[in-house]
């Protein structure tokens, strides 16, 4: 009786055995392949979100863009309707900046010397005495939503960026 188990075993193990072998081998390439698979969905869809994402954030920097060079458009509108007053052009600037959207961080506006009026006016005001009394307005955010106004010195027109867009006539736009 006990060869005759034992037989039975034995021929049990000789199907049960191989069909775990295959089994594992089954498996073991099963999960290469779903891996392979996985990882590259995984890559195709980070792919397509990205691809969104830029669309988005190109859309927004273009919406931005357009806004700026409308407010460049309207200000060249008012120096040629003869509007030489610096508090108008920065007031105009300051409401434009604040209806901006928040990507945004701040605006400069300057013009050449003597282009308003007569800049040796000014070598005394407190706003353009850092600048020769040249006309230059600067509105940017802080953290949060706080709006500074701020004048700068002599040496924004000597920057490349300053030169550069008035060599080319093209807009500048810093660094995100």
């Amino acid at each position: 009786m006990f060869k005759k188990f034992s037989l039975q075993i034995k021929i049990s193990l000789s199907i049960l055995i191989p069909l775990l072998i295959m089994l594992i081998i089954s498996n073991t390439i099963n999960v290469i392949y779903v891996k392979e698979a996985s990882k590259k969905l995984s890559y195709k869809i980070l792919e397509e979100s990205s691809k969104g994402e830029t669309a988005t954030l190109q859309s927004f920097m273009e919406d931005d863009l357009y806004y700026t060079i409308g407010l460049g458009k309207v200000i060249e509108g008012f120096y040629s309707d003869g509007m030489t007053n610096r508090n108008f052009y920065e007031t105009t600037v300051y409401n434009f900046f604040t209806k901006l959207s928040q990507r945004i961080s701040s605006i400069h506006i300057a013009f050449e010397p003597n282009t308003l009026d007569n800049d040796s006016n000014y070598i005394n005001s407190l706003k353009y005495s850092k600048a020769n009394g040249q006309f230059n307005y600067s509105v940017s955010r802080s953290v949060g939503t706080s709006i500074l106004e701020s004048y700068s010195d002599a040496s924004i027109f000597q920057n490349d960026y300053y030169v550069n867009a008035l060599k080319t006539a093209e807009i500048y736009i810093t660094d995100i």
